[in-house]
């Protein structure tokens, strides 16, 4: 919270502040909200933006070569799935990690998190997807490799929040 408050005090811009989080692990960085960062041409896109952009896409594409009179009940469909991933999906989630930790417990188990070169990461190809979308999406004041697992598991976890949103 001190941090935070010596950002506020400091006579920064809102997009030059550093936000700090609490972890087990210290300090996080700053992070955009998932509208500026899929949308904002400045903002570098990664693959998992490209997926969210294709499902939107695909959902203004339906709406065009939909005959009107099923617009209303197909959207309306697609509306409640999305809205049950939402609910039932996040929700658990949300629930089993703020309750158990299963969501970091489940990250330290796979050791999706741990760099290849260690020997330990069983997942190569995943690591390096992981940390290129992670890097890509704050550039200044992250590293894949030094962030508290709690955080890398959090970005995650946000990756797929913003795809079902």
């Amino acid at each position: 919270m001190a941090l935070n408050s010596a950002e506020e005090k400091a006579n920064k811009s809102e997009k030059d502040r550093k936000t700090y989080g609490r972890t087990p692990d210290g300090i996080v960085p700053h992070t955009h909200d998932m509208v500026s960062q899929l949308l904002s041409p400045t903002q570098p896109k990664n693959i998992s933006d490209l997926i969210v952009l294709t499902v939107l896409a695909l959902h203004f594409l339906t709406l065009y070569l939909l005959p009107p009179s099923l617009r209303v009940p197909v959207f309306a469909v697609i509306f409640l799935f999305w809205r049950a991933c939402y609910n039932a999906g996040i929700g658990y989630l949300l629930q089993v990690q703020s309750q158990h930790k299963r969501l970091v417990a489940w990250a330290k188990k796979s050791k999706i998190f741990e760099n290849p070169s260690s020997g330990k990461n069983p997942q190569p190809r995943l690591y390096n997807v992981l940390k290129r979308e992670m890097e890509t999406k704050i550039p200044k004041d992250y590293k894949f490799e030094e962030a508290p697992i709690e955080y890398n598991t959090w970005l995650v976890f946000r990756r797929v929040v913003d795809l079902i949103l």
